[in-house]
C-alpha cells in the first residue's frame, strides 16, 4: 500500500531540497570578514585617541562592500542612516572625520562587510575621543 504526500507537503519539501541544494541556508553561507582600521598616521596617543590631523581608514576584503555608521545604530543595507563603500578601504581625510564629532568631541563609529552568498560579518566598532593637537607627539610613520 502506498501513501501519497499531500501537494503542500510536496512543494515544502521541494522548497527545503533546493535550498540545500543551492546553499541559500544562511547557516551554511561563510561569513565575511570583520572589517579592521588603522589611522593614517601613528601619533603616541592612547587607544582610541584622535588629534585632528589624523585621518581614519576602514579596511575590507575585495568583493565585499563596507557600511558604516556614526549614530550608534548597526550598519547595514537595509539601514538608512548607513553609508557605504566598496574597495579594500575607506578613508575618512581629517576634515571629513572632524566632522563627525558630536559636542563631547567623540564618534562612536560602526562598520560591517557584506557580499552575495556570505553572511554579513561581526560589527567592527570604535570609539574616538578628541585630544589637542599639543597633548601629543608626532611619530614619524605613516600607515
Amino acid at each position: 500500500m502506498s501513501i501519497a504526500a499531500s501537494e503542500e507537503e510536496t512543494v515544502a519539501k521541494d522548497a527545503q531540497l533546493e535550498g540545500e541544494v543551492d546553499g541559500s541556508d544562511e547557516s551554511e553561507q561563510e561569513q565575511c570578514a570583520t572589517p579592521t582600521y588603522a589611522f593614517t598616521r601613528l601619533k603616541t596617543t592612547p587607544e582610541g585617541y584622535y588629534v585632528s590631523s589624523q585621518g581614519l581608514r576602514i579596511l575590507i576584503n575585495a568583493g565585499t562592500t563596507g557600511y558604516y555608521t556614526t549614530d550608534g545604530s548597526v550598519p547595514s543595507a537595509d539601514n538608512t542612516s548607513a553609508k557605504s563603500f566598496t574597495g579594500t578601504a575607506y578613508l575618512f581625510n581629517s576634515n571629513t572625520l572632524n566632522s563627525l564629532f558630536d559636542a563631547n568631541g567623540e564618534i562612536h563609529l560602526k562598520a560591517i562587510a557584506s557580499a552575495e552568498g556570505f553572511r554579513n560579518s561581526e560589527v567592527m566598532e570604535i570609539d574616538i575621543k578628541k585630544v589637542p593637537e599639543t597633548a601629543v607627539t608626532f611619530l614619524d610613520a605613516a600607515l
